[in-house]
């Protein structure tokens, strides 16, 4: 059993999203370089905790703040319509500074996210680009479990990759 016409079908749709996203404030711990991101983690109690102890716990609750590398990630998406809309996941881009896609073609364009949403982890991302290979949107009410269905990405920029399920 072949796919293979499928994959030829799909593949020009499925592009590499790159972002590079906002950097997150660390405390470098008693200056041990060990550093710690407190963008999202942890109590004020904790971070507290870690400051003072990054500071030699002196008198002072300040460490020497520094800021992480700027975070960079590569992703899969697709072209969902012929006028440069394209779909990807939310953790993808929602911290994202800047995100770049790259066409099947090789082309790369900057985009702008539209709209994203976290409980069903999609977002949606605009490229300025016209006549693209959409991807052709099947029925989803005439699936039934038991389907064969693929998936089609090109994780970390690697070229396609196609998984059966």
């Amino acid at each position: 059993m072949s796919f293979s016409s499928v994959i030829k079908r799909v593949t020009p749709s499925v592009v590499k999203i790159e972002v590079v996203g906002k950097a997150q404030p660390a405390v470098d711990f008693g200056g041990s370089g060990m550093q710690l991101p407190f963008g999202d983690f942890g109590s004020p109690d904790l971070r507290q905790f870690f400051e003072r102890r990054g500071n030699g716990g002196g008198g002072s609750n300040r460490a020497g703040q520094m800021r992480m590398p700027r975070e960079h990630g590569a992703a899969s998406g697709v072209i969902a319509t012929a006028d440069g809309y394209v779909l990807t996941n939310n953790h993808v881009v929602d911290r994202a500074d800047k995100v770049e896609v790259t066409l099947h073609d090789g082309r790369t364009f900057t985009a702008k996210v539209i709209g994203t949403d976290p409980k069903s982890d999609l977002a949606v991302v605009k490229i300025d680009a016209s006549n693209l290979p959409a991807i052709p949107f099947a029925d989803s009410s005439t699936a039934e479990v038991g389907d064969v269905v693929l998936a089609a990405g090109n994780p970390f920029g690697l070229g396609e990759s196609v998984t059966l399920g």
